[in-house]
């Protein structure tokens, strides 16, 4: 019956995965995902985030080779899932480098006197349609 379960080899690589990713991404910084438009880093990533990310991404690279390497069927296939994992670790550790930094300019929330006149305008307009289709 022991030989279904993973050994210690197994059980390492796939838990340092699943704590890599989860860990990784609390320390990233914060994304903005605008529709049409792309996504942004709301601020760059120190080097401490980027020396992090790429230690966890070797380790845990490592990790799932030992298991695959000396481990028994069970130690490879989590070691199959530890490199699954890890690829979509590296797939956001690499994100720190391609996404630009968002450089928009912060926007009033108080509307303007233009903004205040058109929308009293569409009010009125469509106030008017309502009554003349209830006629």
């Amino acid at each position: 019956m022991t030989r279904y379960f993973p050994t210690l080899r197994g059980w390492i690589a796939f838990l340092l995965a699943a704590f890599a990713i989860l860990f990784f991404t609390a320390i990233c910084p914060a994304r903005i995902v605008r529709s049409g438009v792309g996504t942004f880093l709301i601020e760059p990533a120190s080097p401490t985030v980027r020396l992090t990310g790429a230690a966890l991404v070797v380790v845990c690279f490592f990790a799932s080779a030992e298991a695959f390497r000396r481990g028994s069927r069970a130690d490879k296939i989590f070691a199959c899932i530890s490199v699954l994992l890890t690829i979509a670790l590296l797939v956001e550790f690499l994100q720190l480098f391609i996404l630009t930094i968002d450089q928009s300019p912060n926007k009033s929330p108080e509307p303007t006197a233009v903004g205040a006149f058109r929308s009293a305008v569409a009010v009125h307009a469509a106030s008017r349609r309502w009554l003349s289709f209830l006629r």
